[in-house]
């Protein structure tokens, strides 16, 4: 799988697999760039290791957060990826995987190789939306012409859909969240309606039982919605924060 940028940006999530592990480091090659990456012991995890080989092991998958981009092997880091930072990663990249099978099958019917393909139709998506399998999804959805807007020709164009319709089935996906949430205010209940009321918002909030709010969305990108689902979070957040509430706020695991 190829990425239309030439490297990470510091922040950026990315996929890596593990090659090299010593006592105090571990070596990654990046799937998604040609570059390397180191993974310092202090970043592997929020706990302490004792043994570094125990917590990764060779070869193995793992989603990274760029700690800093600059030279040839990056500084990365495990412990500050989330877990549902680290699942929509994934899920994205194992998406973009399928997108990337398509292209071949959308390549061969073109008469044209990979290089050729990604010039001429993946790059050109990638670079509007960051990933093919998103435009692809949508098309699905919504028809052909999704790829108005990039100026392929019909025979192009006739491939694509061809391919995306035979091999993306369309399901809508509900995701949910689950939060506590206590205010020691004296107004506490009013305060916490208020911070769990969102203008033009796209989930639903839902009462579970004491402190415990559930947040759910639904949509035909598994990646969409745990998007959707941090900004809620990130909405509770800046809400508590406006309302000058006194909180006890964290995210169920």
């Amino acid at each position: 799988m190829v990425s239309f940028k030439q490297k990470p940006d510091t922040g950026e999530l990315v996929i890596c697999t593990v090659k090299d592990i010593n006592p105090n480091s571990v070596y990654v090659n990046l799937v998604e760039y040609d570059y390397r990456g180191m993974i310092h012991v202090s970043e592997v995890s929020n706990s302490w290791v004792r043994d570094i080989r125990k917590a990764v092991k060779p070869d193995q998958t793992i989603v990274c957060l760029v700690r800093n981009n600059r030279g040839e092997i990056l500084s990365l880091s495990i412990k500050r990826v989330k877990p549902t930072q680290k699942r929509a990663k994934i899920t994205e990249w194992k998406n973009e995987k399928k997108a990337e099978n398509i292209l071949k099958f959308i390549a061969e019917k073109l008469g044209i190789d990979m290089d050729g393909a990604y010039e001429k139709i993946g790059y050109p998506i990638m670079e509007r939306y960051g990933n093919m399998y998103s435009v692809f999804l949508r098309a699905v959805k919504d028809g052909k012409n999704v790829f108005d807007e990039f100026g392929f020709d019909k025979k192009t164009v006739d491939a694509i859909y061809y391919f995306v319709e035979k091999n993306i089935k369309v399901k809508e996906i509900l995701r949910k969240r689950r939060i506590e949430l206590f205010c020691f205010d004296s107004d506490g209940i009013e305060k916490i309606k208020k911070i769990l009321t969102f203008k033009d918002s796209k989930f639903d909030v839902k009462f579970i039982s004491s402190s415990v709010y559930e947040f759910s969305v639904s949509s035909l990108d598994v990646v969409e919605c745990d998007k959707l689902l941090d900004s809620a979070v990130s909405a509770v957040e800046k809400n508590i924060s406006n309302f000058k509430a006194d909180c006890v706020f964290k995210v169920c695991v």
